[in-house]
């Protein structure tokens, strides 16, 4: 039931109809020391794969292989224990929920492959065996889960990617319109002994469209593009080719302006666009779960048959003592969780 429904009719938990050992695993998967235990178990897994090296002792292999049955087994019962807290519609409607499924799902595979080629001495190929090994560092994205300002940051720049991909592409018409500039105005300029470059050279040269697309993408990123330019501004003789000492400023100083401070300010500017209208959300969506919540508890206290209840969203609570102070009461509860969910 959506937001809108809710807010117009009373609502009730989902989990509100579980049985009871359902509830207990729903409770516990909800828990916040589940995800410091979680948390601690990804440490932990961290901590054994960089005790890899080459040449280790066969002790250490074989200590380090058992504790990544024993992470796997963790993290397999985390995933199957989430599945019947929160149902699989539920489960599946969250990506992070998916990306630890498909890193449990890899893990398994890893293991097994690694099981197949020891025992059954099938001919495997040993680089799918180092790649599912190195997908094992796939564990540490769950970390990304338990922090809620960087989990939040990462979906603003997913609902964002369609702004910036249409900024993406005036980068590249940019990028474009200054790599052929860049042919015309300097592709015949020589570096020799006569006439020695600071930035210029092998790797960073305007002969060609290609070369000269890569030599601007590394002035965009600061990368003494002020050597390249003092490489343009050549005095004319006669033997040499010479080049505008005003044309050559200009075309590398509008190009770092307009690449490396308006563009990029603009994408930030979208990004950041998008993070406070997702924070809105996420505040709303908080405010209802917190209503909701209360709700539940409180009806479970009273009894069906209680004078007192909670509409979501409305003050219809009603004491005979009390008639006003039970919902301030409920709000100062509301006030307190919300400010657990969106510290200030």
């Amino acid at each position: 039931m959506d937001q809108q429904s809710c807010k117009k009719a009373q609502c009730k938990p989902y989990y509100s109809e579980y049985s009871h050992p359902r509830l207990f695993i729903h409770q516990m998967c909800t828990s916040h020391y589940l995800d410091l235990f979680i948390t601690g178990v990804i440490g932990l897994n961290v901590i054994t794969m960089a005790m890899e090296h080459y040449q280790q002792p066969r002790v250490l292999d074989e200590a380090l292989k058992i504790c990544n049955y024993i992470f796997t087994l963790i993290f397999v019962l985390e995933s199957g224990c989430k599945m019947i807290a929160f149902g699989f519609r539920r489960f599946f409607k969250d990506r992070w929920n998916q990306l630890d499924l498909a890193i449990v799902l890899l893990s398994i595979m890893g293991i097994t492959l690694e099981e197949i080629e020891v025992n059954a001495s099938l001919p495997i190929n040993p680089t799918i065996i180092r790649i599912m090994r190195v997908l094992r560092i796939a564990r540490v994205l769950k970390l990304l889960k338990m922090a809620v300002g960087m989990r939040a940051l990462l979906d603003t720049v997913l609902q964002a990617l369609p702004q910036v991909g249409n900024l993406g592409l005036l980068f590249m018409l940019l990028f474009f319109i200054f790599a052929a500039l860049g042919v015309e105005l300097f592709g015949d300029l020589e570096c020799n002994n006569s006439h020695p470059c600071e930035g210029l050279g092998r790797h960073a040269t305007f002969r060609n469209f290609g070369m000269a697309f890569l030599t601007l993408f590394r002035v965009s990123t600061g990368d003494n593009w002020n050597g390249i330019m003092k490489d343009t501004l050549r005095d004319c003789n006669e033997e040499s080719t010479c080049y505008n000492t005003v044309i050559s400023p200009m075309y590398f100083v509008s190009f770092v302006l307009t690449a490396q401070f308006v563009l990029v300010n603009v994408v930030i500017a979208v990004l950041m666009k998008h993070l406070e209208e997702s924070n809105k959300e996420a505040k709303e969506e908080a405010e209802l779960e917190a209503e909701m919540e209360l709700e539940f508890q409180i009806q479970n206290m009273q009894g069906p048959d209680s004078d007192s209840f909670l509409w979501a969203g409305r003050d219809l609570s009603y004491t005979q003592d009390n008639p006003y102070g039970y919902i301030n009461s409920v709000r100062d509860q509301v006030d307190s969780q919300l400010s657990l969910v969106h510290p200030m």
